[in-house]
């Protein structure tokens, strides 16, 4: 990820249908700030037990992502796995949307 996306250029990530944080906390390792939603509150449990017994720091919040805004704040954002391919034509366009108008110009 340092080289596809180097701290520099990259440092703010959002990490959409992060699960149990896999990826989010190896972005914190490498001091990126990353905040990772997920719609399933037992996955966000767990994630934010294991961040706190690594000592890392990551915004995690239990939201879905179709329903979840926010404006020019991020670098990056990632979406990993098949989410996007189980999501309906709308539903695709939506969070592409949400996508868009999150990272920055």
């Amino acid at each position: 990820m340092c080289k596809l996306a180097p701290f520099l250029n990259f440092k703010n990530v959002v990490d959409l249908g992060c699960g149990p944080g896999l990826y989010a906390e190896r972005l914190a390792l490498k001091n990126y700030n990353i905040t990772a939603l997920d719609f399933s509150e037992n996955s966000i449990d767990y994630a934010k037990r294991e961040a706190k017994a690594n000592n890392l720091v990551v915004d995690y919040r239990h939201q879905n992502y179709l329903t979840w805004q926010e404006t020019e704040r991020y670098d990056l954002a990632l979406l990993i796995y098949c989410d996007y391919v189980a999501l309906n034509v709308e539903d695709r366009k939506r969070l592409l949307k949400n996508i868009l108008s999150s990272l920055k110009s």
